[in-house]
């Protein structure tokens, strides 16, 4: 694809209508990095390449990637929003802010559209006319509130579809024996019946607990009489659930009006939306968005995640309060009530009960964010920074960013294998992992072995790096990308035929030996071992990659020996391949079994079609 200066490129800039619209900003392979929308798309468009410069970091960085553009007009601002929504959505450009969703808070679900309706816990609320009590804020207290509540009102816990043939076959399983459940699925108990215990249960989650504490208090009390000490510990447990999880779910109010609060927490380069969506009074579900960025401002942010959460639900509330009142505020609003069908709102509250409500949202946010960034530090130090430290430990005057490590595996010079994993940044490249057979060693000599990998890997990789470059492309994936750091799995011995191999290629890759008892790295031509703190996440990094590198060394050397290893009469069969064989003993343990199989049991084992096992069948019953 042909850059931006071209004539082509120019032209269609220029062509550009003075309509309202959204764009689509593409790169050279023609993926799309960036939808905006604008009020006039010649304007906004051309904007960006003017002045270059002048703007920020990511604009200047978005321009220099834009090899082509799309646009899409509309009539009004408020419907190229729209379409900006749904086209962010779909493409998930790179230069868009990202939004993800965070786990949501446990909701107990009653589906109506069965018979002999059960409950259960979910994370999300779907439109499928169940209906849904909640949110709260222990998955663990829900579901020992609900076990208190079989014990009570028993009802069924499984997930089978409960006709009236089934009735007729299933047998009561074990929640009938512990009392927790009536067994509607065995025909033990009537719709009605059901119907009652079920109307108790539904009574609890709509806050009527008190019953439900007397009842299992007066049990309690009467295990404890009789010394039945862990079943009496058992129920006060199951007490304190009950009354922390239904008065943790009083967070409500008297003001009915359907209201939206979203409370929005911000950092440089990350910000979380926590939502709360009041109906009824009650909080009746909500929502956490988290949101990485590069050089928005706070209402730029809120702008955006406003504009996505809304752009996927139809449930909006009358008033929208927010701690941060969006960019484009009052166009927002215009869609929104569009969207709603009356007027909507967004607003800051400055007193009384909704401000307290959104106070409680965007703590919860700024949790949530200071949580996200701790965890995000832990993961920099651990891959990025560790990489980084182990620069500095090794002396190497440039940046790690592709290690690559290897190992040797055998069984006394058989089945001879070698792993070569790859750590990109810090973190594992699974795709650029490669095995090797070694081919030409003869015994278990590892040092050879090392050589010869080495060698297969360096020649591929030098060939493969020149081909590229001289097409003026360097290799992005395989052989042909180089790594900044080679590490062999042993000590001084190991590391010594290995640079013997790099020399022969004359390459100057760095290249180190981990020996595992001590966990001491040797470097070429130092007959000292450098000595990391065990704590040092340099170090740990070391042993992720080894110990990455010996596990996929086993797991193929254990494949080929399995291969190898498993030779029998079914070998003889045709249609009979490795994996096949492997059902086969798995399934009748043994050859002798197998022979003895009627066609249809061999029919039964998964993986073997009919006229196999018929194959199969006529080999060992010849005479039938």
């Amino acid at each position: 694809m042909k850059r931006l200066s071209d004539t082509h490129l120019v032209a269609k800039l220029d062509a550009l209508p003075d309509k309202p619209g959204v764009y689509l900003m593409k790169d050279e392979a023609g993926t799309v990095i960036y939808v905006g929308k604008a009020k006039n798309l010649k304007k906004r468009v051309k904007n960006y390449f003017e002045n270059i410069a002048a703007k920020d970091a990511k604009t200047r960085a978005l321009v220099e990637r834009i090899c082509d553009m799309d646009y899409v007009t509309t009539q009004t601002e408020v419907e190229a929003l729209v379409l900006e929504c749904s086209l962010i959505k779909e493409y998930d450009p790179y230069y868009n802010i990202m939004m993800t969703d965070g786990k949501g808070y446990p909701y107990i679900k009653l589906d109506t559209t069965v018979r002999f309706p059960r409950l259960e816990v979910v994370r999300q609320l779907d439109v499928d006319g169940s209906k849904y009590f909640g949110p709260y804020t222990s998955a663990y207290e829900v579901r020992e509130a609900l076990s208190a509540l079989y014990t009570l009102y028993p009802l069924r816990q499984c997930n089978k579809t409960i006709t009236p043939a089934s009735v007729k076959k299933d047998r009561p399983c074990l929640y009938y024996q512990m009392g927790t459940c009536l067994a509607p699925c065995a025909g033990y108990v009537d719709d009605e019946a059901y119907a009652k215990n079920l109307d108790k249960a539904l009574d609890f989650l709509k806050g009527e607990y008190k019953p439900v504490v007397e009842q299992l208090t007066r049990k309690m009390t009467e295990a404890s009489e009789k010394t039945e000490y862990e079943k009496a510990a058992n129920l006060r447990d199951k007490i304190a659930a009950v009354k922390s999880m239904m008065e943790k779910q009083k967070v409500g109010s008297t003001d009915l009006s359907e209201r939206d609060i979203i409370g929005v927490a911000v950092s440089e380069n990350a910000a979380v939306l926590q939502c709360f969506f009041l109906r009824k009074g009650t909080i009746s579900q909500t929502q956490k968005y988290f949101l990485s960025f590069t050089d928005e401002d706070a209402r730029a942010v809120v702008d955006y995640g406003i504009k996505q959460h809304y752009a996927s639900i139809p449930d909006i509330g009358k008033r929208v309060f927010v701690n941060i009142l969006p960019a484009e505020k009052d166009l927002i609003e215009e869609w929104l009530s569009e969207k709603r069908g009356s007027k909507v709102s967004v607003l800051v509250p400055q007193k009384g009960e909704n401000k307290k409500l959104l106070m409680m949202a965007t703590e919860n946010a700024e949790e949530s964010l200071q949580r996200n960034l701790r965890e995000r530090m832990r993961e920099h130090s651990r891959t990025v920074g560790a990489s980084a430290r182990l620069q500095n430990r090794l002396g190497i005057p440039f940046e790690i960013k592709r290690i690559e490590c290897y190992d040797i595996s055998n069984t006394q010079g058989t089945d001879k294998t070698a792993s070569m994993v790859v750590f990109e940044n810090g973190k594992p490249n699974y795709k650029e992992y490669r095995k090797f057979k070694i081919k030409t060693v003869v015994g278990s000599d590892d040092f050879a072995s090392m050589q010869e990998v080495l060698s297969r890997r360096l020649a591929r990789g030098k060939a493969e790096y020149e081909a590229g470059t001289a097409e003026g492309a360097e290799p992005q994936s395989g052989f042909g990308v180089l790594p900044q750091l080679i590490v062999v799995d042993g000590g001084k011995g190991q590391l010594s035929s290995a640079v013997e191999i790099m020399d022969g290629f004359g390459l100057k890759i760095p290249m180190i030996g981990l020996a595992k008892r001590e966990e001491e790295i040797f470097l070429p031509g130092q007959s000292e071992p450098i000595i990391i703190d065990k704590d040092d996440e340099a170090l740990k990094l070391l042993q992720r990659i080894r110990d990455e590198a010996h596990r996929f060394a086993i797991t193929f050397h254990r494949n080929l020996r399995e291969k190898r290893t498993i030779r029998s009469e079914l070998d003889d069969i045709a249609g009979i391949g490795f994996e096949r064989k492997l059902a086969l003993l798995r399934a009748f343990g043994s050859v002798d079994m197998i022979r003895e199989a009627r066609q249809e049991d061999l029919e039964a084992v998964k993986g073997i079609p009919r006229n196999v096992a018929k194959t199969i069948y006529a080999y060992f019953n010849p005479e039938e």
